[in-house]
């Protein structure tokens, strides 16, 4: 009597056959979960698809290995270690999860969708890269592919609340740091062609850039045109070659120079602004992040898009002045200092990987509540550009080296910071015959009290407003965000 296959039986039957079919000429590949072959016509005839079918699992998991180029363990960039890793018994913080999430209608193959987020796992280490504590620190190393299985859910009928704490729930489950599985997707099916998909990692080594790279490629992927950015992909960088070039700035004469223009241009001993709070910043209370937002009138946006271009100052300067203005008046001080969210993207290969890129720099500006607009939004400008020109140094040495002053309970650095978001720079997924609708995200960046997001549109400029409700009441947010767009 035959004893079933065992899974080691199927892994040497796979090694076998695939040295056997690679020794005749045949060349094969995988793209996502896809096997594909070249050979010599005659060379692949049915008994090899048949050999290949009867172990494809297995033969499909030699191919993901041999995709894998560099195990070797890094060091953690200064952003990565801010995040909570390695402790609470391996649970992570859902607030440093990112979540993507599309509304899909349309006949869509849910196999074509696991092979394509299979392919971009491999592509990009990032999305399988495990954190391993080694005695005081920690390191990260990239692991090889695995196989990526997607999650589903049934939801049909069930009314949109129900599906939003499906979702909200799938966000928040741990992510496992230790296993190097840091790309989860769930499929909510609400009804005929019609769901919900659901993609989550974590920020350790996402920024929002990443979204963009994720979504064409899955777009790409989806249309059937696997080979459409081949020399992209075979030119681009690798984050974990960031980590270690980042790691080596730190303690080179390049670094220490930027460090030292820091100090002569930022006022000594400068403590960061912050906003009036309705509660003490010293009392114990857990942290919970309220929004608020809205669109600025077309007229508005119509003429900061002209000025923006008029005075060659960009966008971000104004809007940057303008939060200064607003901030200076609020807390009655003469100087304005906040944190400016950036990526360190400035190098062309990186601007297709996969990786958390983000860094903050401290603008600082003094501002005379009697001088002209123009003249502050000068002074901005130039720390702005100055910021954009020093994106290797991380940002929590320039705050260590300014002996800058911590703030509250939480010891925040900067509690004020600033991002721009510019929308026609986010790739966007798009699939023939299906019609997309992206869900907006309600990621918000804990290292702050106050998050101001300019979010820039075709047409329009939409203003939100990130505030911790344990120190703002509601009334104080909106009022503060009236008064950023009386300013402007």
């Amino acid at each position: 009597m035959n004893r079933p296959a065992t899974i080691a039986d199927r892994e040497q039957q796979a090694k076998e056959l695939l040295a056997d079919l690679r020794g005749r000429g045949i060349r094969l590949w995988n793209v996502g979960t896809r096997i594909h072959h070249d050979a010599p016509e005659g060379l692949f005839d049915e008994e090899a698809r048949r050999r290949i079918t009867a172990v494809r699992e297995s033969f499909l998991m030699l191919l993901l290995r041999s995709r894998h180029r560099d195990d070797v363990a890094r060091p953690l960039t200064r952003t990565q270690q801010r995040f909570q890793i390695g402790c609470d018994g391996g649970r992570t913080n859902p607030g440093d999860h990112v979540r993507i999430v599309h509304h899909l209608q349309g006949p869509l193959e849910t196999d074509d969708l696991e092979s394509a987020l299979q392919e971009i796992v491999i592509r990009h280490p990032s999305l399988r890269t495990r954190f391993l504590v080694e005695g005081n620190g920690i390191r990260q190393q990239a692991v090889p592919p695995r196989r990526f299985r997607l999650d589903h859910r049934s939801m049909l009928g069930e009314p949109r609340a129900a599906i939003d704490a499906e979702i909200r729930s799938y966000v928040a489950d741990p992510i496992d740091l230790e296993a190097g599985r840091l790309l989860r997707a769930l499929v909510v099916h609400v009804g005929t062609d019609e769901r919900f998909m659901v993609i989550v990692t974590h920020h350790v080594v996402f920024d929002g850039w990443s979204a963009s790279v994720l979504l064409e490629e899955l777009g790409s992927l989806l249309d059937g045109n696997p080979d459409e950015r081949r020399d992209a992909i075979a030119s681009r960088g690798s984050f974990a070659e960031y980590c270690r070039r980042m790691h080596e700035w730190e303690d080179s004469e390049g670094c220490r120079g930027e460090i030292d223009a820091w100090r002569r241009e930022i006022d000594s001993n400068p403590s960061a602004s912050a906003m009036p709070t309705d509660r003490s910043r010293d009392e114990d209370r857990e942290v919970t992040f309220g929004v608020v937002e809205t669109t600025l009138s077309p007229t508005t946006s119509s003429r900061l898009s002209e000025r923006s271009t008029a005075w060659r100052t960009g966008t971000i300067p104004i809007i940057n002045a303008v939060v200064g203005c607003v901030v200076v008046r609020a807390g009655g001080d003469a100087i304005s200092t906040t944190g400016l969210a950036l990526t360190n993207r400035a190098r062309a290969d990186l601007e297709r990987v996969i990786g958390n890129f983000s860094n903050e720099a401290v603008i600082q500006c003094r501002i005379g509540l009697e001088e002209s607009f123009r003249s502050i939004l000068e002074r901005t400008r130039i720390a702005v550009h100055r910021a954009f020109h020093r994106l290797d140094t991380p940002f929590d040495m320039v705050i260590d080296a300014l002996e800058m002053d911590r703030v509250g309970r939480r010891r925040l650095a900067m509690p004020i910071f600033l991002s721009c978001y510019d929308v026609a720079r986010e790739g966007t997924l798009r699939i023939d015959g299906i019609v997309v609708e992206r869900i907006p995200d309600a990621h918000v960046n804990t290292f702050q009290e106050l998050g101001i997001r300019a979010i820039i549109e075709p047409g329009s400029v939409r203003l939100k407003i990130e505030y911790d409700e344990s120190l703002f009441r509601r009334e104080r947010m909106t009022r503060f965000l009236e008064n950023l767009v009386e300013m402007l």
